[in-house]
């Protein structure tokens, strides 16, 4: 129905439901032609409030007071995020922590360039969550090493070709031609 059907209708206050977003967003004393209570407890990664019903009081003179109240006891919640220094890592680490409750439900993207110790140590931590958070969903598929001397050092023998090409690119600070060159090679070392 549009809202001109609603008003035509003569129906003082529409309570509607069948959509998980709330409307009116906040709570008030003013007077909507319609509530939708968005959904009581959310059931999916699509739905990431708290969930929600409305109570709603209304007077002799049809004055509205309504005011919406939590319900839900499950958060489906998406957090991507980007990592490119320790400040970075270490703001993750305190959000999951603060999330690290087993009524949360999280999908965990990251997504960045960091050392391949630093990357460890997320790994690490993102496994000694896993138990304190209801269902955790993680993909660091595009969170890449960078590629460093101590890094180079560790993988490659020192006169070889990868080895002289990614020190070279590393001491230009060619971050990029760097991460590339090391894809490349990889790849020619799978064939």
């Amino acid at each position: 129905m549009t809202l001109n059907e609603l008003d035509e209708a003569g129906v003082d206050i529409w309570l509607l439901g069948h959509t998980h977003k709330r409307f009116p967003e906040k709570d008030g004393t003013s007077k909507p032609k319609y509530f939708m209570p968005s959904t009581p407890c959310p059931d999916g990664f699509d739905c990431e409030h708290e969930g929600f019903a409305w109570i709603i009081e209304i007077d002799e003179k049809k004055n509205l007071k309504y005011r919406s109240v939590q319900t839900g006891k499950y958060r489906f919640l998406h957090f991507p995020f980007e990592v490119y220094s320790e400040e970075n890592l270490e703001y993750v680490k305190k959000e999951l922590n603060n999330i690290a409750q087993k009524n949360f439900l999280l999908k965990l993207n990251i997504s960045g360039r960091i050392s391949i110790q630093q990357k460890q140590d997320l790994i690490n931590f993102i496994n000694e969550i896993r138990n304190k958070i209801g269902y955790l969903e993680e993909n660091i598929s595009e969170l890449e090493v960078n590629i460093d001397d101590e890094f180079i050092k560790e993988n490659f023998e020192e006169d070889s070709l990868p080895y002289k090409l990614l020190k070279e690119l590393s001491e230009q600070k060619e971050s990029l031609a760097t991460q590339l060159a090391y894809n490349l090679i990889g790849e020619a070392k799978e064939k």
